[in-house]
């Protein structure tokens, strides 16, 4: 279920001038040093989920989000010095505090700069902080380290479509789809894009029914974007008959 208090939805639905007021916290601790970090699969995720700490307007059938919020995944142990200051800088980003999680996040991308996590957060950082720029390196510099970093690839392409750049989000979507093909929320955000900006509606039905199925529960609200386009394909193919 997409719960409206752990995202942000865009108000005028099915235009390309959407904004986004801000973006839910992506938040995991990815390794790369002796092999790439590997997601733990869906039953072994932590309960605990991220969410940023303004109310979201309640969500209907016409709102769709750029981002769900996702759950961090367990990872193998690390050094205890990366540890402690990382965990205050997730609690800083859950705190709405980027400033505090960049301050933290800096000196351990200089002095442990292969743990892919730590550039993915403070991409989220930055990105908090509106430097996309620096955002874009961080999220780069995790993918160079670990291109199974489904969120850094999720980032990527958001930041691309609220740039007008809608063929270089579609490639960054599958770029994350690719490093994991079971990553649910990639299949919700191709599906916005392709319903939303690049018109495709039988793409992002297809996108939409796979996020449900990976989800584990059927979404009522995407259920209800799934009977919309069902509707529009159906009478789309009814148009073009001769």
């Amino acid at each position: 279920m997409i719960d409206p208090s752990g995202w942000r939805t865009m108000s005028m639905p099915y235009a390309k001038g959407l904004k986004l007021s801000s973006i839910t916290l992506l938040l995991t601790l990815g390794l790369a040093l002796g092999g790439c970090a590997q997601q733990t699969p869906r039953d072994d995720v932590d309960t605990l989920e991220t969410d940023t700490s303004e109310q979201a307007p309640t969500a209907d059938s016409t709102t769709k989000p750029a981002t769900k919020p996702a759950k961090p995944v367990r990872q193998a142990e690390v050094d205890p010095e990366v540890k402690e200051p990382f965990t205050r800088a997730v609690a800083a980003l859950r705190s709405n505090n980027p400033q505090a999680a960049i301050d933290l996040l800096t000196p351990l991308t200089q002095s442990h700069p292969d743990y892919a996590g730590i550039w993915v957060n403070a991409g989220i950082a930055y990105f908090l902080l509106k430097q996309p720029d620096s955002a874009r390196t961080a999220f780069s510099k995790a993918i160079e380290l670990d291109p199974a970093q489904a969120a850094a690839h999720n980032y990527l392409a958001y930041m691309a479509r609220e740039a007008g750049q809608f063929q270089q989000a579609e490639a960054a979507y599958g770029q994350a789809l690719q490093a994991n093909p079971d990553y649910a929320l990639t299949h919700l955000n191709i599906g916005v894009l392709y319903d939303l900006y690049l018109h495709q509606p039988e793409r992002a039905l297809a996108h939409y029914r796979e996020y449900q199925i990976l989800s584990g529960s059927a979404d009522k609200i995407v259920s209800k974007w799934i009977i919309d386009l069902e509707r529009r394909v159906k009478a789309g193919k009814r148009g073009a008959k001769p």
